[in-house]
């Protein structure tokens, strides 16, 4: 809408009414300034350019709408004093001037540095503005070109729409490119063609909206790669970066104003209204302080945090250990005693005694060598499962193995020679004697531990055993001695009792082998 102050002394007087100047000029109509000459009232006329003949459907319209905002009831709109046609049959309505200038006025004259108002004063203002547009909402009436120079300012927080009269079809042709650099107030829609509907007048309200707050209307992006340019829909840069420091509602009521799709705007001026309550809530409360956690509650949380991930930490060593097969000092492999553990690296061992003989066919197959644990630690660290120590004379029945195993008197031998090195056994490792036929290998496969964690425990440096060899080792489940069946054979032997370990009978040459007890 354009706007001046086109004084004409020679301006005909109009009725009861007596024209000064010419403020807006439009090709289907003219809004003057003037008084009502009864009782000297400051009015706006506007007269419609063409008369009832030459456009009876705009004079109908125009009649009509004057008829309608006489009937509206709001502090916000200025009321209709009278209609009427004029001497040369041209379409008249005055409405009651309001004191104050144009908004459009007011932000030309203000100066550059102070084009953005405060958000509690556009945002009160816009909220007059937004119940005079849903008072003509509710009326069903649409605003034929919302502009600053629509609104006139009695005070700078208050608004007041005096143009509601004129009819959506005296819309000026508008241009139907975008501009440049800034959006203009009128919608998508309406530059392309269409008629203004009320999500138009939100999308224009949204425009002045933020041209108060920012000190001008929206700009687009000038960038040669914006995407948006390039398609021609304009994306304007947002409020948040045109005036940053605002509450969130703020940006919220500006963008849902001002969507280029008519769909995705408010779809009512009572939509608008409630997202203005919020906003100006929201700006009178001001943001929220800094929630500050006190120093020792920030020294409790980052202990507390630090402590997490420690436990992780050591959570996933333990998880990673047990699957890659580390020690458990607290657990026992159960091995039957009976069960001969072959070694894939090392060879089977050989008897060293020359008194030595193999079984006999027919003879029972002597049971394999049990390891013997120290008596005075087995005293110290007993359990509830008690340990059965084979006598140095008997031999156990078999009850695994199907192979006769080969046995052999045990020699005393001399006794290690002690290194820097200190044995550190776990809890739960109790000290065993080396015996004929033990291995390394044998023994971390019975135990369920690794070579070089037995290594590591006694502070042996090869794999080299000697007999009655004092190493420590993981509890081993002591053996079950078995009573054999009786037997009504003519080899003489007997019955053995649980108490009596069987004898074994004497072969055709040889004499029982002996066991020397390990030492105490």
């Amino acid at each position: 809408m354009a706007t001046g102050d086109k004084a004409n002394a020679a301006l005909p007087e109009i009725n009861n009414f007596t024209l000064s100047k010419i403020l807006v000029q439009q090709p289907t109509y003219t809004v003057y300034q003037g008084l009502q000459k009864k009782d000297q009232t400051p009015t706006f006329l506007f007269v419609l350019s063409q008369t009832r003949a030459e456009n009876p459907a705009l004079t109908t319209q125009f009649t009509e709408r004057a008829q309608i905002v006489a009937k509206l009831d709001n502090p916000y709109l200025a009321a209709v004093l009278e209609s009427g046609v004029t001497e040369d049959d041209k379409a008249f309505t005055a409405v009651a001037r309001v004191e104050g200038p144009l908004l459009a006025d007011s932000l030309a004259q203000r100066p550059s540095e102070e084009q953005a108002l405060s958000p509690l004063t556009a945002l009160s203002l816009m909220q007059s503005v937004a119940e005079a547009m849903w008072t003509a909402e509710q009326a069903g009436l649409t605003h034929h070109n919302l502009t600053p120079a629509s609104i006139i300012l009695p005070q700078a927080d208050t608004g007041i729409i005096y143009d509601l009269v004129v009819p959506t079809a005296a819309n000026p042709d508008y241009a139907q490119n975008y501009p440049e650099q800034m959006l203009t107030y009128q919608s998508p829609e309406q530059l392309a063609g269409q008629p203004p509907t009320i999500p138009s007048n939100i999308y224009a309200f949204g425009i002045i909206l933020y041209e108060l707050l920012a000190g001008h209307r929206p700009e687009l992006p000038t960038s040669e790669w914006d995407i948006f340019e390039h398609k021609g829909i304009p994306r304007e840069i947002p409020l948040e970066e045109a005036r940053p420091g605002l509450m969130p509602a703020t940006y919220e009521l500006v963008k849902n104003c001002i969507w280029q799709k008519e769909w995705s705007r408010y779809q009512s001026f009572s939509e608008v209204l409630a997202a203005l309550e919020t906003a100006l809530a929201a700006e009178r409360e001001g943001p929220p302080p800094s929630a500050l956690i006190p120093l020792d509650r920030r020294i409790w949380l980052i202990g507390g945090a630090i402590l997490l991930i420690l436990l992780l930490l050591i959570s996933g060593f333990f998880v990673v250990r047990s699957l890659s097969g580390g020690d458990d000092d607290n657990a026992e492999l159960f091995v039957p005693p009976n069960t001969a553990v072959p070694s894939p690296t090392e060879p089977p061992p050989t008897a060293t005694n020359s008194d030595t003989t193999k079984n006999q066919p027919g003879d029972p197959a002597p049971a394999e060598v049990i390891p013997v644990e120290n008596v005075a630690t087995e005293t110290a660290t007993a359990t509830a499962t008690p340990t059965i120590t084979p006598s140095p004379t008997a031999t156990e029945t078999p009850t695994a193995t199907s192979t006769p195993a080969e046995t052999a008197t045990v020699t005393e031998t001399a006794p290690p020679v002690e290194t820097a090195c200190e044995p550190s056994p776990p809890s739960g490792w109790v000290q065993y004697a080396v015996q004929e036929g033990d291995y390394l290998y044998n023994l971390a496969v019975a135990t369920g531990r690794t070579v070089e964690r037995i290594q590591e425990v006694n502070c042996l440096t090869g794999n080299i055993l000697r007999l009655n060899q004092k190493i420590w080792l993981p509890r081993l489940p002591g053996p079950t001695v078995t009573p054999p069946p009786a037997s009504s054979d003519t080899s003489g032997s007997s019955a053995t009792t649980p108490n009596q370990p069987p004898t074994q009978p004497p072969g055709p040459t040889s004499e029982p082998p002996t066991r020397t007890p390990p030492p105490p």
